[in-house]
């Protein structure tokens, strides 16, 4: 998993490259291998103005379609279009010209993370997909993207449809998990 150390990243697996007042924003290296072959991309327009945290792009795979969210508040200064006929350069090179779009920026989000916090958002979602796999369940259950969801099925949900005893297992665990996860949250 490569994870440039000069890079700035989000937990919804964004990165920022930082130039002066530009940033440079694209998919981080583990969301594009998560996603699979990218097949199309909407990128903003240039000269949108967007706020921190908000919906910029859309990228879809063979898997599934994925929102984008701007790292920074500013004005769209360019948008990569040579992704709109070869949208497969944010697969091979995600840092480089596989970048999505640049921003001048008005101010940059509090929640943007380093490199060595990025990569234990990433180790822990893989731990998490890996499980989950492991356990016989199907993709669907990825699209559980918060540990209250994860939480609901492991109280109740899991006995009223078939599911391996496996399956039944993890998600009592992961169950378990996010109960401390929330606790944790709630403590801080």
């Amino acid at each position: 998993m490569n994870i440039p150390a000069d890079l700035k990243y989000l937990k919804t697996h964004e990165y920022l490259r930082l130039e002066g007042d530009i940033a440079t924003i694209g998919i981080t290296d583990f969301a594009q291998d998560q996603l699979g072959d990218v097949v199309f991309v909407e990128l903003p327009a240039v000269g949108r103005v967007l706020k921190a945290g908000e919906g910029a792009a859309v990228v879809e795979s063979v898997k599934t379609a994925s929102d984008i969210y701007s790292p920074v508040a500013g004005e769209v200064i360019e948008v990569n279009s040579s992704l709109t006929d070869e949208p497969e350069k944010i697969n091979a090179a995600p840092y480089g010209d596989g970048f999505l779009f640049k921003v001048r920026i008005s101010s940059v989000s509090g929640e943007l993370i380093d490199a060595a916090a990025y990569q234990a958002v990433a180790e822990a979602e893989k731990s998490r997909i890996q499980l989950i796999s492991s356990a016989g369940l199907d993709e669907r259950v990825l699209a559980y993207q918060s540990f209250d969801a994860l939480t609901e099925i492991s109280k109740g949900a899991a006995n009223k449809v078939f599911l391996p005893s496996s399956a039944i297992e993890t998600l009592g665990t992961l169950g378990a998990i996010a109960e401390v996860f929330k606790a944790s949250k709630e403590s801080k």
